[in-house]
């Protein structure tokens, strides 16, 4: 489950760079945020405000907070990806592809692609968390 909508990326290796403009370009459809992705998004929240976020704002922020979430998997993707896999993304993306094409390509490029996704999950989760309580 991939939701491309990438804002920025601090990828300073210039075989990347297409990759950037392609992702960000990509139309994407409103985001509907899994149920465990909403649970963790939830708990986020929490850990960081505690219970005194109302549910309307609670819900604004937890679809604030995936569209960044999914950014930063996003970016930690593309760090991840082998630097001859640079051009095969090139070409796919040049073709407009949909989420299931580029969340298949990452299968296949990206061997640790579920510790990967997990690790820049619990990087926001972190960041955010410090960044409230800072």
């Amino acid at each position: 489950m991939l939701l491309l909508n990438l804002a920025f990326s601090p990828l300073g290796d210039p075989a990347h760079a297409g990759f950037i403009y392609h992702i960000y370009h990509m139309p994407t459809p409103a985001p509907t945020i899994p149920a465990e992705v909403d649970l963790f998004l939830e708990n986020t929240i929490k850990e960081a405000h505690g219970d005194k976020i109302s549910p309307g704002l609670k819900t604004a922020m937890k679809k604030d907070l995936f569209n960044r979430m999914q950014n930063h998997i996003m970016t930690s993707l593309l760090q991840a990806l082998p630097n001859d896999s640079a051009e095969p993304f090139d070409a796919l993306m040049q073709t407009g592809p949909d989420q299931v094409a580029v969340h298949n390509f990452f299968i296949a490029h990206i061997p640790n692609l579920p510790e990967v996704t997990a690790r820049a999950m619990m990087e926001f989760r972190t960041v955010y968390i410090g960044g409230v309580k800072s």
